[in-house]
């Protein structure tokens, strides 16, 4: 139950996010729809996450440098 209301309770606060921004957009003039903005819309406007690197190179990694260092 407690998952579920923490749940709710963020979905909430990111839709109200997202309306306010509308709202301040809507003042400047630069987007004027006249309709409310689903959600779905909002999510499509986000950066796709960036790749990261990792930091430490693997077992397979490190086992190929060590093939190539004896000239395999």
């Amino acid at each position: 139950m407690f998952v579920g209301f923490g749940y709710a309770a963020r979905q909430q606060a990111r839709n109200a996010a997202i309306d306010a921004a509308d709202e301040l957009e809507n003042e400047d003039g630069s987007r004027d729809s006249g309709s409310p903005v689903h959600s779905a819309a909002a999510a499509a406007r986000r950066r796709p996450p960036v790749a990261r690197k990792r930091k430490k190179a693997t077992a397979e990694e490190e086992e190929d440098a060590l093939l190539d260092a004896q000239g395999y």
